[in-house]
């Protein structure tokens, strides 16, 4: 951090001249505002001079007790490395809570044929084959893999086209060692739980900004929203089913204003 000592002289020194500034410019102002001629810009505001060489600094009695420079750390491999495991590692944690991935295991893990597995992976590699199959490559942090998406199956085709580069999966299928043949993606969406629905169908009305007491108060409006909800207001039938009302805030103008 940067420290500086400044002497109570140049302390008292600058309120002094802070206050004939102020002065002058008031006055500037005044002529501003019955001369049309004037180029003074009402909302200018006076530039500091930053230059550490300047008269100005030098008839400062400052001094510079101590400044610390900090130095940028030079970023290398690992660097970068450990940037995307960090990425896939929470990404995985993410995509592990899915129901969808049910028997989920690492890429080192696939031995032999396996069924109905699960794997998560970052994508290093994708390509079209000459079949017109998607052929992707993928790691985890135990191993790669070839990922391969058959054109026939054309919902899964269609997932498959949007993933780029980098993207971090969860892919359904089977396969070994060598190869996975997937039956389905699944992308790190928000899952969104289900909600709980009640048998009765009912409303709540959320309303606020009343700014009651102001003179852009809409009484009219108000009013006839007070009819709308005592059901005074015909082809309304869903007030009927409005149970609830909810007002947000700003009821009143505030102090000063209400009642007048």
């Amino acid at each position: 951090g940067l420290k500086i000592e400044i002497s109570k002289e140049v302390v008292s020194g600058a309120q002094e001249k802070s206050k004939e500034d102020s002065k002058e410019e008031k006055n500037k102002i005044a002529d501003a505002n019955t001369n049309p001629r004037c180029d003074l810009h009402r909302n200018k505001i006076k530039d500091f001079d930053t230059n550490p060489h300047s008269d100005l600094h030098k008839e400062a009695n400052v001094k510079v007790l101590s400044m610390n420079s900090y130095v940028g750390k030079k970023l290398g491999v690992q660097n970068f490395v450990n940037y995307y495991r960090n990425r896939f590692s929470e990404t995985r944690n993410f995509l592990q809570e899915s129901p969808q991935l049910n028997n989920l295991i690492s890429i080192g893990k696939i031995y032999g044929g396996g069924q109905g597995i699960s794997i998560i992976g970052i994508v290093s590699n994708k390509r079209v084959t000459k079949n017109k199959n998607l052929l992707f490559e993928i790691e985890d942090l135990t191993g790669r893999i070839k990922v391969i998406v058959n054109q026939n199956k054309k919902e899964i085709y269609e997932k498959a086209e949007e993933i780029a580069l980098d993207s971090i999966v969860g892919f359904k299928g089977s396969g070994n060692r060598e190869i996975f043949f997937v039956n389905d993606i699944i992308f790190p969406d928000a899952t969104i739980p289900e909600r709980k629905k009640s048998n009765v169908e009912e409303y709540a009305l959320f309303i606020g900004d009343l700014h009651f007491g102001s003179k852009l108060f809409l009484e009219d409006s108000f009013l006839k929203f007070i009819d709308y909800l005592n059901g005074k207001i015909p082809n309304t039938p869903e007030v009927e089913n409005i149970k609830y009302l909810f007002i947000i805030g700003d009821v009143v103008t505030g102090v000063g204003n209400y009642p007048n």
